[in-house]
This record gives structure tokens, sequence and C-alpha cells, in this order.
């Protein structure tokens, strides 16, 4: 029996598949990913994103603004409050159609920060935390899963997360999750799966891999993030579905289980975040 996969996190709107997006899709599913969330992350792609979901039925979207938008949103002629408001509306405007299933990808990344102008790096972090809090408070209120991005920043993000913490409703995935055991527990807590990419084939640090085999693996989702993070030993090149078998197997070999137990478990995992059908 073939086994069944979920992508819970990929791009297949962006440019890098226009030549051959059918058939990435078509390898996808003929290794047994039977659904894949595309995710959007800034409003250019929002509509694209969902005409895709709609054309091919083993997609779904997630619709959200990056923490990486922050530093343009800064510079943009319009008040800070004001642009923030009007994608909130514009997420807002597509929450209604069902192949919509996440807000995402959203969050905090201080990584990138040291790259901007100095001058501008405390305001860029502000206007991350403001666009992040404003779409999580979406989800919240439209009762839908939320898709984090975190780079080097997941002291701030836990603590952001803490002063929602009496709204029960609240739930998500960490993408690409790259944090220790004691940061996974936190986030478990709060309600959140980790999810893991092609990373988890790379070469990591000791507390990394006691993560990745002592979570539960009911708190474990699959994903690519492609067209990046392709897996070993395919690292380099071009990053799609179809791979999210190399992610299946590596956890099983850390964890000493099946790749069966492995693949099934984590797809009953995003049907029910998600709520797929």
């Amino acid at each position: 029996m073939k086994l069944q996969y979920i992508d819970s996190h990929a791009h297949l709107e962006f440019t890098e598949y226009t030549e051959d997006r059918s058939e990435v899709i078509r390898r996808a599913n003929n290794i047994g990913v039977t659904r894949i969330v595309s995710v959007s992350t800034r409003e250019q792609h929002f509509k694209e994103t969902l005409e895709l979901a709609f054309a091919y039925d083993c997609l779904y979207a997630a619709l959200g603004i990056h923490p990486h938008e922050a530093a343009g949103i800064l510079t943009a002629q319009k008040d800070t409050a004001e642009k923030i408001n009007e994608l909130i509306a514009q997420i807002k405007g597509y929450l209604s159609y069902d192949k919509v299933v996440s807000i995402g990808e959203i969050g905090i990344d201080f990584y990138r920060i040291a790259r901007e102008p100095h001058s501008q790096r405390t305001s860029i972090r502000y206007v991350q935390e403001q666009l992040f809090r404003a779409q999580l408070e979406l989800a919240l209120d439209a009762d839908m899963p939320v898709m984090i991005h975190c780079r080097s920043a997941y002291p701030e993000l836990l603590k952001i997360l803490s002063s929602y913490n009496k709204t029960p409703r609240m739930r998500g995935m960490l993408h690409s999750f790259e944090g220790d055991l004691k940061t996974a527990q936190e986030f478990i807590k709060f309600g959140f799966k980790l999810s893991y990419s092609g990373m988890v084939t790379y070469e990591h640090s000791h507390d990394y891999l006691e993560a990745v085999k002592h979570i539960p693996l009911t708190e474990i989702l699959l994903e690519t993030d492609c067209p990046y993070l392709s897996p070993e030993p395919l690292r380099g090149q071009r990053n799609e579905p179809a791979y999210i078998e190399y992610v299946a197997k590596k956890i099983a070999t850390l964890r000493d289980i099946s790749i069966e137990e492995v693949a099934q478990t984590t797809t009953q995992n995003a049907k029910k975040l998600f709520n797929l059908k």
C-alpha cells in the first residue's frame, strides 16, 4: 500500500514552477503526497495562490504577510498602522473560501535585520511585531490556524505568544522548526505543532536532534518549504513536494520507527490542524 503524505508548507506559486508546475504536482501525487498547502508570503501573491488552490484538487492555500515585508511597510508612503490594517483587510476578504486553510506565513525574523541600516533596526523589529500580532488576532477571530516563521527570535516569539495564553483557540505550526527540545515543549504548550523540512537531513547539533527524537509524533508535521531547503542528497537543487519522503525517512531513522508510522501520524496531524477533508 502506498504511503500518504501531506506537505504542510510549500510555495508552488513561486516563479520557479512556472514552466512545469503540473509535472511537479503530478510527481508529488505519484509518491503519495495527497495534499499540499501552498503558502503566500506577500499581498502580491494572494490571488495567484488561491487560484492555484482551486485549479488543483490536492492544493490548499495559506495567506499571510512574511516578517521580511516589514522593512517595505516601514518605508511605504502610508502610515504604518494604516498599511497593516489594509493588509489585514485583504487577508480577511479571502478567508471565506474553503480552500484557504491557514493564515501564514507570519512571524518574527531577526536574522536578516543585521543587514539593514542600523538606524532602522529597532523600527523594523517593532513593525514585525505589530504585523505579527495583527495577523495572529485575525486568525483568532476567524478561528483559523497560523503558520509561523521564526528565525533567531524564539524567546521573543514565546513572549508574544504568552500574551495570548488565555485564548484556548490558539493553534498552528512552527514552520521549518529548528529549536531544541525545551523550546519545542514550550510551543506545544501553546497549542502548536512543530513542522520539519529538508533541514532535518543536514548535520545538526545534539540539541536539535534530541528534539526530533523526543517530541511526541502527534505534534510533528512534514513540509518541504519548496523551492527551498532541498534534502540531502538533493541539496542545492530546486526542492519540490515529492521530496517530502526524504524528510519522513530521516525522522523515522532518528526515532527508530517505521516510515509508515511517520507518514500515517503526520498526515493525520495535518488533516486535523487544517481541517482537511
